[in-house]
């Protein structure tokens, strides 16, 4: 009984936001483009399912902080196995299993409200990490959709693999894969974070 009351007291006393913080689940689709010396090169993969859980600023704003998205680097297929084996080997992935893609603070309702306004030129920046290298990079928002309970987009971005220090597989030094990539990102997201954005005027 001492226990019980114990730990109804510890829950009054807990801060509203720890309480009632939303959460934001969501999976997505990596698709990335590249030129070779022979022909066009297409892998796909996915990210890990991820779920983030917003927290009140001090202005009364729901947000998002160090939300990460995680890509296992052997999950991404070329449809070619000696292609795949190459590109392992150049992301090192026994030793840096994921790509990671880390937003700084995300407000769902800003987001939700210039997304549904049909604004998509404004850049989405985050600090992508490929091995131990982390460079900024700036997505656009090509597509939005939003239906109740749900979010699809896709966000695309340039990714050059010498600003990695990755240097591009190539096949018995003839046939060479270009250093810019162009990479598609299809993402679905759900969540209680999403109704709460969609009732929060953004400031």
């Amino acid at each position: 009984m001492v226990i019980k009351y114990s730990l109804l007291i510890v829950l009054l006393l807990l801060p509203a936001t720890l309480v009632s913080a939303a959460t934001l689940s969501g999976t997505c689709t990596v698709k990335f483009f590249v030129d070779s010396t022979l022909h066009k090169v297409e892998g796909q993969g996915a990210c890990e399912p991820f779920t983030w859980t917003t927290q009140t600023t001090d202005g009364g704003r729901e947000v998002i902080r160090a939300a990460v998205v995680r890509v296992p680097v052997t999950g991404l297929d070329t449809d070619n196995g000696s292609r795949n084996k190459n590109m392992y080997a150049m992301f090192e992935a026994e030793q840096y299993p994921q790509i990671k893609g880390r937003f700084g603070e995300l407000d769902p309702a800003a987001l939700l409200q210039q997304l549904g306004s049909g604004n998509t030129a404004e850049p989405l920046p985050f600090d992508l990490t490929i091995r131990s290298i982390t460079r900024p990079v700036e997505a656009t928002i090509s597509s939005f959709k939003q239906t109740p309970g749900q979010v699809d987009m896709v966000a695309e971005f340039p990714l050059s693999l010498q600003d990695f220090e990755l240097k591009p597989p190539s096949v018995l030094g003839i046939i060479r894969v270009a250093d810019q990539l162009r990479v598609r990102v299809e993402v679905t997201l759900q969540g209680d974070a999403l109704a709460l954005a969609a009732t929060t005027p953004a400031q």
